[in-house]
């Protein structure tokens, strides 16, 4: 990995990421830069996620699968390759309505770098 001050070069294959279970269907993968996180997020048959608000403007891409979006007062069907553009303090709940699990990229980015908390430490 090359670095400058806070910023980082880096080259991952999501599944060399130690996982995190966030919920009863819910796995993360977290790989954080100076000023920007992504994260992987599998999403099981039936298994949703929340938060009250992430603390930057956030791009949620769907990889694999199906999802429902409930945010500002819409709900927002997500198929394979779909993207939603979260602002940022706004509430979001994603939903897996299938059978099959749904996989997700989310990637948000700050303005300033984030020295102590996460982007994402709202899901």
């Amino acid at each position: 990995m090359a670095t400058s001050g806070t910023y980082v070069l880096a080259h991952h294959d999501w599944h060399n990421i130690r996982a995190e279970a966030i919920g009863e269907r819910v796995v993360i993968r977290r790989i954080r830069g100076g000023s920007s996180e992504a994260a992987h997020l599998e999403i099981g048959p039936g298994g949703a996620l929340g938060t009250s608000g992430l603390p930057a403007e956030c791009f949620l891409t769907v990889l694999t699968g199906r999802l429902l979006a409930a945010v500002l007062g819409n709900e927002v069907d997500l198929d394979v390759g779909h993207f939603v553009l979260i602002p940022p303090h706004v509430p979001l709940t994603l939903h897996n309505p299938t059978r099959s699990p749904a996989v997700l990229v989310a990637h948000c980015n700050s303005v300033i770098p984030q020295d102590t908390a996460t982007l994402l430490d709202a899901f």
